[in-house]
């Protein structure tokens, strides 16, 4: 499962962000729409936002930023790493 584009998030203030795969920062965005509807509209899965997420927070070249490292809603789920940033 490759990574889109773009996707949406939550940021930290808990506003709407946008994420371009590989970019450092997210970009907020007025909309009455949450992220999952979003993503949901450009066909993102939720492991794909997870990994997007991750990506942007942890770095584009870590197991954070693949998709296959999160569960079909969108959790972590690679053990070995868990608690070990």
């Amino acid at each position: 499962m490759r990574l889109p584009e773009y996707c949406y998030s939550l940021g930290a203030s808990g506003q709407i962000i946008k994420i371009y795969r590989g970019e450092t920062c997210g970009y907020g965005v007025r909309t009455y729409d949450g992220a999952d509807e979003l993503n949901r509209s450009l066909g993102v899965s939720r492991q794909q936002a997870a990994a997007m997420h991750g990506g942007l927070t942890h770095g584009w070249e870590t197991p954070y930023a693949d998709p296959a490292n999160y569960s079909s809603d969108g959790v972590f789920a690679r053990g070995d790493l868990i608690g070990n940033e």
